[in-house]
């Protein structure tokens, strides 16, 4: 299936959305090239960065073909501008605490905790004080891909012919 950047984005608005008074469209993907949707809003960036937890789990089924599971800690961006920005900043942060926001990552194979602590990045946005509030989350992703043994071209077929006392027991195969 490969790691879906969509759930993560899906589980991040949704969060967001439950715990701070902002609406959906207050809730921006940042690097967009489109307009700031006002004074108030959240920007965020799903995947700043990602890192490999451990090895990958290789598991090699009967048909030949490869089941990778994957897990991966994975750091999104939340940047808070306007108004109250660090005190909804803080309502989001302290909404990761919540039985119900886990709820919203765990379907979806993630899980969601503090990476940073909020920081206070107000500044001066056209002549006048814009208050900014940043602060970071990790997200662990467990998903599975699967590499065909077709796609690998290890064999066509295999076949067993010889003599000796294994020859009756290993009749003539061939695998497709």
């Amino acid at each position: 299936m490969g790691l879906s950047t969509s759930n993560i984005k899906t589980a991040l608005h949704t969060w967001l959305t439950t715990t701070t008074s902002y609406t959906g469209d207050k809730v921006v993907w940042a690097y967009q090239n489109a307009p700031e949707p006002g004074t108030d809003f959240i920007s965020v960036i799903p995947i700043l960065s990602m890192q490999r937890i451990g090895q990958d789990e290789r598991i090699y089924e009967n048909d030949a073909d490869i089941l990778t599971r994957h897990r991966r800690s994975i750091i999104a961006q939340i940047d808070v501008y306007g108004g109250d920005a660090f005190g909804v900043a803080a309502n989001a942060y302290d909404g990761l605490l919540l039985p119900n926001i886990h709820a919203i990552f765990l379907p979806l194979a993630l899980s969601a905790d503090y990476n940073s602590n909020i920081r206070n990045i107000s500044s001066l946005k056209d002549g006048r004080y814009e208050a900014r509030a940043s602060f970071d989350v990790r997200i662990s992703a467990v998903y599975d891909s699967t590499t065909l043994a077709d796609d690998l071209g290890w064999w066509d077929s295999v076949q067993y012919t010889g003599t000796g006392g294994m020859l009756g027991l290993i009749p003539e195969t061939t695998v497709n």
